[in-house]
């Protein structure tokens, strides 16, 4: 039986293509209700177009830009 999981996005910093077709994501979200995260997330699709989270990925350069600049947004959000 597969567990529920819940995710519950509380800010998207940036998004980018990588290099294989699919996405990643700069956000903070909270997982099972539990504390808020920064966290920088792939994502991939399926055949059917389902898309489906991925991998934990590194932060970039122009992942620190960004969240250097958004820093008091994402203090808000790590607050919720």
């Amino acid at each position: 039986m597969a567990r529920e999981v819940k995710e519950d996005v509380k800010l998207e910093v940036a998004k980018q293509e990588n290099g294989r077709g699919g996405k990643v994501s700069l956000r903070v979200v909270c997982w099972n209700n539990g504390t808020p995260k920064l966290e920088n997330r792939s994502f991939w699709t399926t055949m059917d177009g389902e898309v489906r989270t991925g991998k934990i990925v590194g932060i970039t350069a122009e992942d620190f830009k960004e969240i250097l600049k958004k820093k008091d947004k994402i203090l808000k959000a790590l607050e919720k």
